[in-house]
């Protein structure tokens, strides 16, 4: 089925048995982790991961977890955390938001690999990702910075999906401080070859304008475009989704000189 269409973006649904009513390919197991299955809704031409939350276990690991070591420098409760995003039903949503986000940016390299290796295990790059996502949602940049420091000391790399995560939270936190922190994370990403998406670099130009740093914002602008950043305009306008005001002048100041 996907062969003969192009899947736009993918996104999972948890159901209870017998409840979806959804017609799925059997024949085309997507995880080996419980019974997920593909749905392809051909008019909004999205790839759907149907999952029985009933058939999860409640880890997707047939042995005991292993001691997770906290040092100095990690956020305090990061033992609970990563219990939390290390169940099932966190791991399918984190491997389904990391796959679609490549896929739809079109980082198409990490996207494949990330597809050769995912029935092969759970890949660590996902569990320490979805970490950071859980200290973002709740404010914490510090704690998405030390449990990225935390992964780059395990020696696992992070991909586009990590760098996203990571750039946002720091370009949103109030703090000026976390701004340097997130100018440098965007150059890094784009020395190891990662092209920044939208939501990445919108946050941090976001960041200049909301401080109205618009000759800072347009000095770090050359920067980027020295190692061949190029900002996509109609990007930019469905991240910001409709918003105006002084501060998305500001950024189309910065970024497009409007």
């Amino acid at each position: 089925m996907m062969s003969k269409m192009r899947i736009n973006s993918f996104k999972v649904n948890f159901t209870t048995a017998g409840s979806s009513g959804a017609k799925v390919d059997d024949n085309k197991p997507i995880l080996t982790l419980g019974t997920a299955k593909l749905q392809v809704d051909e008019d909004t031409k999205t790839g759907i991961f149907l999952v029985d939350k009933s058939k999860l276990p409640a880890r997707p690991y047939s042995s005991e977890p292993e001691p997770i070591l906290v040092g100095p420098e990690d956020p305090t409760d990061l033992q609970q955390v990563i219990r939390k995003v290390e169940s099932s039903e966190c791991i399918l949503s984190n491997v389904v938001k990391m796959y679609n986000a490549l896929f739809t940016e079109g980082h198409e390299f990490e996207f494949t690999e990330m597809k050769a290796h995912i029935d092969q295990g759970i890949l660590p790059v996902v569990v320490y990702t979805g970490v950071m996502e859980e200290y973002a949602g709740a404010g914490k940049s510090r704690d998405v910075l030390k449990v990225y420091r935390r992964m780059l000391n395990y020696g696992i790399s992070p991909n586009s999906y990590t760098y996203r995560i990571l750039i946002k939270a720091l370009a949103d936190d109030p703090d000026v401080k976390f701004l340097e922190d997130a100018k440098k994370y965007l150059m890094e990403m784009m020395d190891m070859a990662l092209r920044p998406d939208a939501v990445a670099y919108t946050a941090v130009f976001k960041a200049f304008a909301r401080r109205e740093k618009v000759v800072e914002g347009r000095r770090f602008l050359e920067e980027m475009k020295r190692k061949g950043f190029v900002a996509e305009e109609n990007q930019v306008r469905e991240v910001l989704d409709g918003r105006k005001g002084r501060i998305v002048k500001n950024l189309f100041d910065i970024l497009f000189g409007k």
